[in-house]
């Protein structure tokens, strides 16, 4: 088979990766029908979550877009506490949001000067989720 992926993916901790060979997804699909229905189901969110990032990234400001981004990080790595550790970058947060490094830089300083974040090499820590979710929207 030709077909290559159209994603790349980067590990952030640890991980252990599978692969499922293009034989082994035939027989399972064939063994257990519903798996399509799933898939679809799966697709369909993919598509319309990317659909609302694209509307996101024309009409939100990008400063708002990265605390969004924190505000669903926090909820990743540590759901419903303060004091989350995100262990990402300046530039990976500015991937996730759709701007630039500067921008986040920018964005993080100043809820850092509000106490609500706390900036480290290689990581963020929310310290107060309510004050940025409430900036975020």
């Amino acid at each position: 088979d030709t077909a290559r992926r159209a994603a790349t993916a980067i590990a952030l901790e640890q991980t252990e990766t599978m692969v499922v060979t293009a034989a082994q997804f035939a027989t399972l699909r064939a063994e257990h029908s519903g798996i399509e229905a799933t898939l679809v189901a799966i697709l369909a969110e993919r598509t319309r979550r990317q659909s609302a990032r694209l509307v996101e990234a024309l009409t939100v400001s990008a400063p708002r877009r990265v605390l969004r981004r924190l505000v669903e990080l926090c909820a990743v790595y540590a759901p419903g506490d303060d004091g989350v550790v995100i262990p990402l970058t300046q530039d990976h947060l500015a991937g996730l949001a759709g701007t630039t490094r500067e921008t986040v830089n920018r964005t993080l300083r100043l809820e850092a000067e509000r106490g609500a974040v706390e900036l480290g090499r290689g990581r963020i820590t929310v310290r107060d989720r309510a004050a940025v979710t409430a900036r975020a929207h």
